[in-house]
């Protein structure tokens, strides 16, 4: 979600708003050297698609529903460009997700 507050000789006004996808469908492809130089990578991520976008605001009255539609309306219409400002810090929280969770390559397996 997003805040936003100002104050005017000691009187404070706030509006809130949060957004909800109704979906996002990604595509990626990962590697890993079988060496134990690095561990699994994405090599390529992309969103190919995000659903309807959802905008509620509040703390403005009786102004949270015709704003919440309208910003909804307009981020529907912009999702081409969304998509750009997302893509990439999606992709650095799943890369580092997957650091965290894979577990250490060993040096050599010997038979």
């Amino acid at each position: 979600g997003y805040h936003v507050a100002a104050e005017l000789q000691g009187l404070e006004v706030g509006a809130s708003a949060e957004v909800h996808f109704a979906s996002l469908d990604i595509y990626f492809e990962a590697s890993m050297p079988l060496d134990q130089s690095s561990g699994l990578q994405l090599t390529r991520f992309e969103i190919t698609n995000i659903g309807h976008i959802d905008v509620s605001v509040s703390g403005l009255g009786p102004l949270d529903w015709i704003l919440g539609k309208l910003v909804g309306a307009i981020a529907d219409t912009v999702k081409g460009w969304i998509i750009p400002l997302i893509e990439g810090p999606i992709k650095d929280i799943l890369q580092d997700i997957i650091d965290d969770m894979m577990p250490p390559i060993p040096a050599k397996i010997h038979f």
